[in-house]
């Protein structure tokens, strides 16, 4: 998971140099079965987001989590 993260960062690094905000998707089942890990894991990404904005944000520039229901099919 965590390298997950990290490689999404590391592309909205390379992709929005001049943005005011980068954007972090994430993506995670909302609803179905295992709507509650979904749940769990963009609580939990939203709660780093918010810490990281807190501190100053990522190179002075503030993070925008956007979260994506996969719905837990392929």
């Amino acid at each position: 998971m965590k390298f997950v993260c990290f490689t999404l960062l590391a592309i909205a690094l390379f992709l929005s140099q001049e943005a005011m905000a980068f954007n972090i998707a994430i993506v995670a089942p909302k609803v179905g079965n295992a709507e509650r890990f979904g749940n769990e894991l963009i609580e939990g990404a939203q709660i780093a987001v918010d810490m990281i904005n807190e501190n100053g944000g990522l190179l002075g520039d503030k993070l925008n989590l956007i979260a994506v229901d996969d719905r837990c099919e392929d």
